[in-house]
């Protein structure tokens, strides 16, 4: 048979667990890196590949509507995955994604007996679920710090379409900051209804400043390899 490594496939972590213990157990390193990387592969490893990464996300979620799923990878056996084989590179990628889920979107995931592989949330143990913990509240503080005030701030300098603005920002950009660019934002505005003034003042104050998700991922790394 041969091995589960397409790209993308939910289940390949957690079909190839016992297969790298054994290629560790026996030395087979050609099997054990060739797992590792096609692991890894599926996974951004910075704030750059992040934005790649979630942006093929949209583009399965688009195509294959409630069956996305089935195309896309499933963190919780990738994070235990990684945290065994020691694919460090992929972790705070990993975590940063499952934190970005709502409390619906949990209890969804959770409850919908049709969509079990979403997220294997009986698979984390102890250890990457206080990770998770830990990158949840680095976001949410980094956020409220960072990026939060600032935005509201350059909210007051528009003569209109305030609210259409902040309902994007409060209903996406805040559940998942490394997703969105500064096109996709105002992309976002404008559907929910936002004038082209105040589009084109959003676009030279834009909350994407440089640097600002390098330092967020930055954070989120600490706090994914923080003993």
């Amino acid at each position: 048979r041969t091995l589960p490594l397409e790209k993308f496939n939910p289940h390949k972590p957690f079909l190839l667990m016992g297969t790298m213990r054994l290629a560790i157990k026996y030395e087979v390193d050609g099997v054990r890196d060739m797992i590792k990387r096609s692991v890894e592969e599926d996974w951004p490893h910075d704030y750059l590949s992040y934005e790649t990464w979630s942006a093929d996300r949209d583009r399965v979620v688009q195509t294959q509507g409630e069956d996305w799923w089935r195309h896309f990878p499933e963190p919780a056996a990738a994070m235990q995955f990684a945290t065994e084989f020691g694919c460090s590179t992929i972790l705070t990628g990993i975590a940063y994604n499952m934190s970005t889920l709502s409390d619906v979107e949990r209890i969804h995931t959770l409850l919908r007996p049709t969509t079990p592989h979403v997220v294997r949330w009986s698979l984390l143990d102890s250890l990457n679920f206080f990770r998770l913990r830990r990158v949840e509240e680095a976001a949410r503080w980094f956020l409220s710090e960072q990026v939060e005030d600032d935005f509201l701030d350059r909210l007051s300098d528009l003569d209109c379409c305030q609210n259409a603005i902040n309902r994007v920002y409060k209903d996406h950009v805040r559940y998942d900051y490394m997703h969105y660019t500064n096109s996709r934002f105002l992309e976002m505005c404008r559907m929910e209804g936002a004038c082209t003034e105040c589009l084109e003042t959003l676009d030279q104050n834009s909350i994407y400043v440089d640097g600002r998700k390098k330092r967020l991922w930055a954070c989120l790394s600490t706090c994914v390899t923080a003993s």
